[in-house]
């Protein structure tokens, strides 16, 4: 009975040894952490969580952002736009401002099938929000024609001199069109010349290419 019961605590010593340095393995980065990885002491499920979603809030966002950039490049998964749609959405929900941007993308410009406007309106405007001048110029878009969200044509303006006021071309340009066309605003089609001279001296092609017409 004495060698049983010595027996017992023996294996239960070990058996609590084990998961104790299993936990420490788990939160360790150097050596010892990879080594446990090459001995498969840690399951795959936690090694998973500890260099992907080791950590709450934003580190869950970056994980899941990165299992949808696998899904859309093919890169580690099988190419699946849809399924990269999936992870964007529950990645985009955390705040995660890349995989807002991504399921924008997608919604607004990816194959028929996956497009949706209003959900692509709703993503520009959140990015839009967080300063995204690529969004702020978007969500512009989707105003000025009414794509997915109410049209405005004055909130369109704003939201590209918003992008503007960071340097986005694309949004310098709308604003010059606006100008050229009286959209939101009174028609000038001097200001919008010298605004389009502005770009393109910052090096809009775009910005270039209107000079080039109007002086041909």
């Amino acid at each position: 009975m004495i060698i049983l019961a010595t027996a017992i605590v023996s294996f239960l010593a070990g058996f609590l040894f084990c998961l104790k340095l299993q936990s420490v393995l788990t939160r360790k980065k150097g050596i010892l952490y990879h080594l446990a990885k090459i001995l498969h002491l840690i399951p795959a499920h936690q090694q998973f969580s500890e260099e992907d979603v080791s950590a709450p809030g934003q580190k869950d966002a970056e994980a899941l952002y990165r299992k949808g950039r696998s899904f859309q490049s093919g890169r580690g998964e099988r190419q699946n736009l849809s399924e990269a749609q999936i992870w964007y959405r529950k990645a985009a929900k955390l705040g995660h401002l890349r995989a807002q941007l991504e399921l924008a993308s997608i919604s607004a410009h990816g194959p028929a099938e996956l497009r949706d406007p209003v959900e692509a309106a709703q993503w520009w405007k959140v990015a839009a929000e967080l300063g995204d001048e690529y969004a702020q110029y978007e969500l512009g878009l989707c105003y000025l024609t009414g794509t997915g969200i109410k049209k405005n044509t004055a909130e369109a303006l704003r939201c590209w001199q918003k992008a503007a006021q960071q340097g986005e071309m694309h949004a310098t340009c709308a604003i010059a069109d606006c100008y050229a066309k009286g959209i939101g605003v009174k028609q000038d089609y001097s200001e919008a010349v010298r605004i389009w001279k502005k770009a393109a001296e910052a090096g809009s092609i775009e910005a270039q290419e209107k000079l080039r017409i109007i002086h041909r």
